[in-house]
This record gives structure tokens, sequence and C-alpha cells, in this order.
């Protein structure tokens, strides 16, 4: 009877001892951490298109035609170019007799893109296309997609049962969407020419006890 007992009590325990141990091992992964190489924090970041508009003029002119006004603007419209925009003008080399009209006509598209508030830059002439052309290039700026993974990526799991993400990323969306100007991811802009009379008069009012009572504002109406 002994033994029979002894047997059953060995038979239980060689059943049990893998369910323990791997209880024992399941624990070990959950109580401690596993260190593991952070994924890269996602930022938004600024990238630059140069995009470019070829302008013909009439031989000898520097009269910008109706049609290609219309073509420039329609470029400008379609590429999204906002104004602040940097655009360069470039013109093709013409001989020395030509050159009084290559910078009218360099002039007659400024006058066009800084009506439209675009920074334009004039470059040295190029040796590429026809005599009569000027090149309108528009460095765009835009931000750049952020590599965030998807709403139907399947959910993974560490050792700690915790999900595995790319933190930051919906933060660094919301950023590039509320941008007024991309450029600022870059570098910021210089601060406008401060109205310094102004803030004298009003530094010398308060200390003189001359200030000026808030307006009083009605909302039910």
């Amino acid at each position: 009877m002994r033994s029979i007992l002894m047997k059953s009590t060995l038979l239980v325990a060689a059943t049990l001892l893998p369910v323990l141990v791997s209880g024992c091992d399941m624990r070990r992964q959950i109580d401690y951490a596993t260190w593991k190489q952070v994924e890269p924090f996602a930022e938004a970041s600024a990238v630059t298109q140069a995009l470019s508009h070829r302008v013909q003029f009439r031989a000898n002119s520097a009269e910008l035609t109706s049609t290609e006004k219309v073509a420039l603007l329609a470029f400008l419209e379609r590429q999204g170019i906002n104004p602040g925009t940097r655009v360069v003008l470039r013109s093709e080399t013409a001989h020395e007799g030509e050159a009084a009209t290559v910078s009218d006509r360099l002039a007659v598209l400024r006058r066009v893109l800084v009506a439209r508030s675009l920074d334009v830059e004039m470059a040295p002439p190029s040796m590429n296309g026809g005599a009569e052309d000027v090149t309108v290039t528009a460095y765009k700026t835009a931000v750049a997609q952020v590599d965030c993974p998807g709403y139907n990526t399947p959910i993974e799991l560490d050792q700690e049962w915790r999900p595995i993400s790319n933190t930051g990323c919906a933060n660094a969306v919301n950023l590039g969407l509320m941008l007024e100007n991309p450029s600022d991811l870059a570098a910021g802009r210089d601060l406008p020419p401060a109205d310094g009379e102004q803030q004298t008069l009003s530094i010398q009012r308060y200390r003189t006890g001359q200030v000026f009572e808030p307006q009083l504002e009605d909302t039910t109406q």
C-alpha cells in the first residue's frame, strides 16, 4: 500500500513539475525588464524641392504676353507656391547688344512675382535652353512625411506583454499640419522692426499714472 502511494505521489509530482517550471519561467519574464534599443523618436522635418518653369519672350522683346503670364500664374497656383517662397530668375546667355533686353525681361517678371509676395532673386545667366527663355525656379518647402505605423499594423507585444509602438508620431504629424510656413522647422524668422517710440510713450504714461482704462465689452448683444 505504501509503495502504491509513493508511486502515485511521484507520478503527480512528475506531472506538475513542467507546469511549475513553466510558471516560474513566465513569472521571471514578466518581473524582469528586457533591455532593448529604443525606437528613434519621431520628429517633423522640412524638405525643400526646386520647381522650375520656363517663360518665353519674343525675339528682342521684353513684353510678357498674356499667354505666358497666365501659364506662369497657373504654375505658381498648381504647385502651391505660397507668399514668402524663395524664387530665382535665371536668364539665358545673350549677346552684348541684348543685355538691356534681358534686364528688362527680368524686371517684368520680378514685378509679377513680387506682386504675389514672393522673395525674388536674380541668378547669373545660363547656357541652357533658348536665347529668349527665362527660367523661374521656386524653392518650395514642405513637411516631410513622418514614418508612423498605421492603425492597421498588427499589435506586437514584448516579453513583458507591452505593446511596441513608436511614440511621438501623432505629435509630429500634428505639428506638421499646424505649421503656416514649413520653413520654420529649419530656421526661425527674424523679428520685424519694433515700434520703439510707441513703447516708450506707453512706459511714460504708466509711470505718470496716465494709463488708459480698458474698454467694457458686452457679450449679451
